[in-house]
């Protein structure tokens, strides 16, 4: 499995990701440690194997499979470039939406000029 990563001024709000020279993630920190550092973007790139692991049929990605995966060596990290909005927070969310419609709002009045 592989997360995506994205570096942050202060991962208080998130939690951080520990990754190695070699791209393996090490660890998760909890919430509330400040300083930049990594954390996860959301975006994952997994092998329907690593479901086999769990014979749960409810289960949580982060708290049971990645662990065990950090725990086996078998969770790798990418780390994006770019700035990072949390859509689960509603004045993030807001943002992106603002962000979006100003986005499409241009294109569009690209597209139409002669």
């Amino acid at each position: 499995m592989r997360i995506a990563t994205v570096k942050v001024l202060d991962c208080s709000r998130f939690g951080g990701v520990v990754v190695n020279s070699n791209r393996r993630v090490t660890a998760f920190l909890e919430k509330d440690q400040a300083g930049k550092g990594f954390i996860n973007a959301g975006l994952y790139r997994i092998h329907r194997s690593v479901f086999d692991l769990e014979t749960l049929t409810k289960f949580s990605m982060e708290t049971q499979i990645m662990p065990s995966l950090v725990n086996n060596g078998l969770l790798s990290a990418c780390n994006l470039v770019g700035s990072f909005i949390d859509i689960g927070v509603p004045e993030d969310y807001n943002r992106l939406n603002n962000y979006i419609f100003e986005y499409f709002k241009e294109a569009k009045s690209c597209l139409l000029r002669p």
